[in-house]
């Protein structure tokens, strides 16, 4: 049995990495009372005609109550394959579903170690549903 993809992660790496931890935040309260609201983004840059793009997945956190400061863009290296090379829809589907499906675990563990590394509650992120990502980052596009 074959099994194909439609993509390949060829590597990943951090391009912009800010952290500061909030010198205001009591660490002995914990993270009891406070609400974070990430900014996630994603864009992606098509490299050439035979497949390889870079998809950037943009995180930030930029809160004056938040325990921390955060803002980040991590890259990825893809092969795409078949329909989406051509097809620049089917391109923006495979990146934003396929394609960040596959960094965010790179995501979670960069965030987790970095909040470990500060002596702050570690942030662990909750799994994400990338088809309702792209849901939605349609409809507001719609609405611009």
């Amino acid at each position: 049995m074959k099994i194909e993809s439609g993509f390949q992660l060829r590597g990943h790496r951090i391009l912009k990495s800010h952290f500061s931890i909030n010198e205001a935040f009591d660490v002995d309260k914990g993270m009891e009372g406070v609400h974070l609201e990430p900014q996630l983004a994603l864009n992606y840059e098509k490299i050439s005609d035979e497949g390889d793009v870079t998809v950037f997945f943009l995180f930030k956190i930029v809160d004056k109550n938040a325990p921390f400061e955060i803002n980040l863009v991590l890259a990825g290296d893809f092969i795409v394959t078949g329909e989406a090379v051509e097809n620049k829809e089917a391109l923006e589907r495979l990146v934003h579903i396929n394609c960040a499906a596959c960094l965010f675990p790179f995501l979670r563990e960069y965030l987790a170690d970095i909040t470990r590394r500060g002596g702050i509650p570690i942030l662990h992120l909750p799994s994400m549903n990338f088809v309702e990502f792209y849901n939605e980052s349609i409809e507001s596009a719609c609405k611009e």
